[in-house]
């Protein structure tokens, strides 16, 4: 699931596997796995927005569909159509960008939650 996901963002959403060690001075007392798996999730910042992210996820998922319909709702501004069908100039627009980066990786996130 989470390759398929990657893989279909097409580098809007980085899904960074890591492993780490707990430090016995924050486990006194309590047993311990001598790994901890974590996962982090690292989304884009302003300046990764393009026209056209994000779309081949939303044709893919209803729950995409459902993430950009309730921002639109939201922010009474139409997400679909900023992010699929703007202009990069629109899209390079700080008021535009944030909200539809937002909208994005959230979405992303929500598909990889599932």
């Amino acid at each position: 699931m989470l390759e398929s996901v990657a893989g279909s963002l097409k580098g809007i959403v980085l899904v960074l596997v890591s492993f780490t060690t707990l430090d016995d001075t924050h486990a006194k007392g309590v047993q311990k796995e001598p790994y901890m798996k974590s996962i982090v999730l690292l989304f884009p910042g302003q300046g990764s927005q393009y026209v056209g992210m994000g779309k081949d996820l939303y044709n893919q998922n209803n729950i995409v569909q459902q993430v950009f319909e309730e921002a639109s709702d939201s922010l009474k501004m139409d997400m679909r159509k900023l992010c699929f069908e703007s202009n990069i100039n629109e899209m390079m627009k700080t008021e535009n960008a944030q909200p539809a980066i937002l909208t994005i990786s959230y979405a992303a996130f929500s598909v990889f939650y599932e």
